[in-house]
C-alpha cells in the first residue's frame, strides 16, 4: 500500500466539500450496503476498491462519483460514459494509467478532479466536456497539456500541478517524462478562466497568449524553470495575485506596472538583481515577496518610499 502523502490529504479536504457529510468515506473498504445507501442520494464515494462496482456504473441520474485511495484500481471502464447525468467526478490515488475515450460522453460534467494517478495523457475528447468549469490535474505524469482545452470555454479554474515529482515511486508501465510540461498557446482562448495553477512542472516557457486571459484573478506559476516573462503578462487587467516564486527569473518586464489590480506579488527565490521602476505604479499592491534574490537594499528602500503602505518581505 502506498503511503498517504500530504498532497493526498490536501486533496481529500478539497473534495470533501462536494460530498454530503454522511457520504464521506471512512478509512475502510466501501461495502455494498454503503454503496446502496449512497445511491439513494445520487452521490457515491468509493474507497479501497479494485473495480468500480456494476451497480454504480448502472446507476440512473448519478450526480457525483468520488474514488479515493484505491491502489488496486488499474482502469476506468468504458461504461463510465453511460453516467450521462454525472456532474462531479474525482479519481485520486489509484493505479490507473489512462482515461477511456468514453470520458468525453459525460456531457453534464462540471468538475473533473484527477490526482495522484499514473496518467500520462488526457484524451482529446476532453474538449467535448463543454460544461466543465473546474479541471484539476495534480501529481501525475502528463506528457503534454492537450490543445483541446481551448474548447472548454466555460472553464473557471484550471489546476495542472506537480506533474514532475522525482521523488515519487514510478509505475512499472509508466516512463518518467524527460522534458518539462508546457502550457499550450491555446490557453489564451479560456476567456472565463479566473484561477490558473501551473506549478511544479519544470516548465521553461510562458506563452504570450496568457495575456488574453481577461478574467484571470489568480495566477500561480511557482516552482518551474522560467527565466523570462512575456511582456503580455501586463495585459492581465483583472489579476490580483501573481506567484512567480522559485523560478530562474533574472528580470521582470516593465509591463508589470500595468497590473493595476494586483494585490500580491511573489518573486522570492529567483535570480533577480534589480526591480523594474514600474513597480511603483502598483498602487493597490499590498504584499511584495523578494526573499532569496540579490536586489540592492537601496532599490527596496526607494520602492518603500513610493509605496509606504506596501509590505515588502526580503
Amino acid at each position: 500500500m502506498r503511503k498517504y502523502s500530504l498532497i493526498f490529504f490536501i486533496f481529500l479536504i478539497n473534495i470533501q466539500l462536494h460530498a454530503q457529510h454522511d457520504m464521506v468515506p471512512s478509512f475502510s473498504e466501501t461495502t455494498d450496503k454503503e454503496i446502496e445507501e449512497q445511491l439513494r442520494y445520487k452521490t457515491v464515494s468509493l474507497y479501497k476498491i479494485n473495480k468500480i462496482p456494476d451497480q454504480v456504473l448502472a446507476a440512473d441520474n448519478l450526480r457525483s462519483l468520488i474514488i479515493l485511495v484505491s491502489d488496486s484500481l488499474k482502469a476506468i471502464p468504458v461504461t463510465i460514459g453511460k453516467l450521462d447525468s454525472l456532474r462531479f467526478l474525482s479519481v485520486a490515488n489509484t493505479a490507473i494509467t489512462e482515461l477511456p475515450e468514453e470520458i468525453g460522453q459525460l456531457k453534464e460534467l462540471v468538475e473533473l478532479h484527477l490526482s495522484i494517478n499514473y496518467i500520462t495523457k488526457i484524451p482529446a475528447v476532453i474538449g467535448e466536456l463543454k460544461k466543465l468549469k473546474v479541471l484539476y490535474l495534480m501529481a501525475m505524469y502528463l506528457e503534454e497539456v492537450p490543445k483541446e482545452i481551448r474548447a472548454l470555454l466555460q472553464l473557471e479554474k484550471l489546476d495542472i500541478t506537480e506533474q514532475r515529482l522525482p521523488y515519487r515511486q514510478i509505475h512499472s508501465s509508466v516512463k518518467q517524462p524527460v522534458k518539462g510540461l508546457e502550457l499550450p498557446k491555446e490557453i489564451g482562448q479560456l476567456k472565463h478562466l479566473k484561477q490558473l495553477n501551473f506549478y511544479g512542472n519544470q516548465s521553461t516557457l510562458i506563452p504570450k497568449q496568457i495575456g488574453q486571459l481577461d478574467s484571470l484573478i489568480y495566477l500561480n506559476l511557482m516552482n518551474n524553470n522560467f527565466a523570462t516573462l512575456p511582456g503580455e503578462i501586463g495585459d492581465l487587467s483583472s489579476l490580483k495575485v501573481l506567484d512567480l516564486s522559485s523560478n530562474k527569473l533574472t528580470t521582470i518586464p516593465k509591463e508589470i506596472g500595468l497590473l493595476q489590480n494586483l494585490e500580491g506579488l511573489y518573486l522570492q527565490n529567483n535570480q533577480l538583481g534589480h526591480l523594474p521602476a514600474e513597480l511603483s505604479l502598483l498602487k493597490n499592491l499590498k504584499g511584495l515577496h523578494l526573499n532569496g534574490n540579490k536586489i540592492p537594499l537601496q532599490e527596496i528602500a526607494e520602492l518603500q518610499l513610493k509605496l509606504p503602505a506596501l509590505k515588502i518581505f526580503y
